[in-house]
């Protein structure tokens, strides 16, 4: 019933908005704790993960209607069956679903090959990409929350856009039960990002 209240759509693209997701990965949450708490260690990998990829259209001009258009469309057709695709600022939108095999993966790449030429970018515009996992860590599910995650992605989107040979990033988990999210902000670069996280990445 709250998703339902929730399901507002932005007017321009019809996707659905940043409060029906802040509902939705709430339930996601306690689900996801309520398993964790019955799962032995030894299997916790059977733990399932959500997957949120980010796709940003930066410009230096104002990004047209027709730019939103094009790429929402692009989300909603390349997408898994199952996953949202979420207004999560006025430039970015987030594709959110559950972790199976690579797909995470798989869509960043897909979108990659068609992004330019179905978004109409010109010089002046940018399309960074990065995807991450909810929870980060399937050992130890509780160590960051959503919000810091999605900080995190965010992150991921400013080292793409000033790495041009990036076309996407994706931050896949920690690299050791050591993870420090709060030394990870405070020394940010992607040389530091790399040194703690496992990292796939796609170039242009």
């Amino acid at each position: 019933k709250q998703l339902e209240k929730a399901a507002i759509v932005d007017k321009v693209t019809g996707v659905k908005s940043r409060r029906y997701l802040d509902i939705y990965i709430e339930q996601t949450s306690q689900l996801m704790n309520q398993m964790h708490q019955n799962l032995l260690p030894v299997q916790r990998e059977m733990l399932p993960r959500l997957y949120i990829l980010m796709v940003r259209l930066k410009s230096k001009e104002a990004v047209s209607n027709s730019q939103l258009i094009n790429l929402t469309d692009l989300l909603h057709y390349s997408r898994n069956n199952d996953d949202l695709v979420i207004r999560w600022s006025n430039d970015t939108f987030a594709v959110i679903g559950y972790e199976k095999g690579n797909n995470a993966n798989e869509l960043a790449a897909r979108l990659s090959g068609r992004l330019k030429s179905v978004v109409d970018v010109d010089d002046a515009t940018a399309i960074n990409m990065a995807y991450s996992f909810f929870p980060f860590s399937r050992e130890n599910p509780l160590d960051l929350s959503w919000d810091q995650i999605s900080v995190m992605i965010e992150q991921a989107l400013n080292y793409t856009d000033e790495n041009k040979q990036l076309s996407w990033l994706g931050l896949c988990g920690p690299k050791s039960n050591v993870f420090d999210y709060l030394q990870l902000m405070k020394k940010s670069s992607l040389t530091n990002l790399k040194e703690q996280i496992i990292i796939k990445s796609g170039l242009v």
